[in-house]
């Protein structure tokens, strides 16, 4: 993905990633910091506030989805729960086989993921949630473990990424990472396109189509009474 001048990328020795992949290992892991993540009620209020136009979510730092609203559900269409697991996009990106078809420059979107991980990783050597998502991700995926080798860490605050959505077709929405302060770890992530383009419109098509949805499956079964 295409990040704009609000990034930060920077090169590590190897022998610092060498040590930082060595804190990751299970024997050097605090327990304690593995937990569930939830979200305050704020902050869905304000990702559905935002349904309509904006495509948005919260990941946590191992970029497990931990909210998100209509829109951001209906975008990322090919979200999965495995084996009972909460929906990641690293995972998402990396291991499913349908993100290439989501996303239209797809060769681009894993590099702010991985740099993303490693500088998260570097603060908080001891976060077991974010060393699993890591390991698993090494262990399989050949894309994954080439980018990680590039010792690449960023910081990236917004950008553009190309959709080809199976429902409207083509979008082009502008991405918002927002760091959640009171949240530490949270971040929100926003996708949004000008108005008048047809991004736009698509996205409109797609928050219709996901309320549409939404009131067919909320709506109770009527049984037929049969003959009176």
């Amino acid at each position: 993905m295409p990040w704009h001048a609000h990034s930060v990328s920077q090169r590590q020795s190897a022998s610092t990633s060498t040590t930082s992949l060595r804190s990751l290992s299970p024997a050097r892991r605090r327990p304690t910091h593995e937990r569930s993540v939830t979200v305050r009620p704020s902050i869905q209020r304000l990702l559905d506030a935002m349904d309509g136009t904006v495509a948005a979510f919260v990941c946590s730092p191992s970029m497990d989805i931990v909210a998100r609203n209509g829109l951001g559900a209906a975008l990322f269409c090919h979200w999965r729960v495995l084996e009972g697991r909460q929906a990641n996009q690293a995972r998402f990106v990396f291991l499913d086989p349908l993100a290439p078809e989501l996303f239209a420059d797809w060769e681009r979107s894993p590099d702010g993921i991985v740099a993303i991980l490693r500088s998260l990783a570097g603060r908080d050597p001891h976060d077991t949630s974010l060393a699993a998502i890591i390991g698993e991700l090494s262990m399989k995926s050949d894309a994954f473990r080439a980018m990680w080798a590039r010792h690449d860490v960023g910081n990236r605050y917004s950008g553009i990424k190309r959709f080809r959505h199976p429902l409207v077709g083509e979008l082009v929405l502008d991405v918002d990472v927002i760091p959640l302060p009171a949240d530490p770890g949270l971040t929100l992530i926003a996708h949004s396109a000008e108005a008048g383009t047809p991004s736009a419109a698509a996205l409109r098509l797609l928050a219709s189509a996901s309320a549409d949805t939404a009131v067919r499956t909320a709506a109770p079964a009527t049984s037929d009474p049969g003959p009176r």
